[in-house]
């Protein structure tokens, strides 16, 4: 191995490539607004815990629907199975633990 030029295979080359996409995700803005849109937050949320479950259901929202750019482009069901339901589940882990 000579200096910091290493050849990347394999499964180095996937986690590279999949890092870099998460970072040019990470500024990404449009998820958020989506995010708030599709969700009926009550007005007596906890913000302890509405603020976390917004961001991990960004979080799922970039990941699994990295194509959506407004509500429509997203079936409230898909939204709520694959983003909501995962981080409330999430959320109550550590609500559990602390």
């Amino acid at each position: 191995m000579c200096g910091m030029w290493v050849i990347i295979k394999g499964y180095a080359l996937n986690v590279e490539y999949f890092s870099e996409i998460l970072h040019t995700l990470r500024t990404v803005p449009d998820f958020s607004s989506v995010t708030t849109q599709l969700l009926d937050i009550p007005k007596d949320a906890d913000t302890r815990d509405k603020n976390p479950i917004i961001k991990l259901c960004d979080g799922y929202l970039k990941l699994l629907f990295p194509h959506v750019k407004d509500v429509d482009d997203i079936n409230k069901r898909d939204f709520e199975e694959y983003c909501l339901k995962p981080a409330k589940e999430m959320r109550s882990i550590i609500k559990k633990t602390a």
